[in-house]
Order: C-alpha cells, then structure tokens, then sequence
C-alpha cells in the first residue's frame, strides 16, 4: 500500500513569490509558524473556506474569505 502523501501548504504574494511547504498535518498549530514567518502581520489575506484558516485574524491578519469566486468579509459575531 502507497504511503500517503503529504499535505501541501501553499502562500503566494500578488506578483511576487510562492512558498510551499509540505507539512506533517494540516492543523492551525502547524500552519500558524509558516504564516507567521512569511507574511507580515496586519497583511489582508485571503483564504478558501477551509476551517484551518480561523484563528488568521487572532494571529494578527486581516481576512477575506473566496468563496466561488466571490470575496466574502469576515464579521466576528
């Protein structure tokens, strides 16, 4: 039986860089580091859906989710 493969986090800057990363789980404590050392705090970020994404605005991040090709903006209730 093939191992399975990993979980490959993607971040890409407008007209700039991407950096990937494979991680070991796709957990918001695995992520957040990798964010964290990549994309300046305060930075608008956009995401797909994916619950990971959730503590972005904790963290010190603007957030604006894409939902079917529509910017939907966060509300915290």
């Amino acid at each position: 039986m093939e191992k399975e493969k990993p979980p490959v986090f993607g971040m890409i800057e407008r007209g700039g860089q991407v950096v990937i990363h494979l991680l070991d789980n796709v957990k918001q404590k695995t992520i957040e580091p990798f964010i964290k050392d990549t994309i300046e705090s305060g930075t608008l970020v956009y995401t797909d859906e994916y619950s990971i994404y959730a503590r972005l605005e904790r963290w010190g991040y603007a957030h604006r989710l894409i939902l079917d090709s529509r910017v939907v903006e966060l509300r915290m209730v």
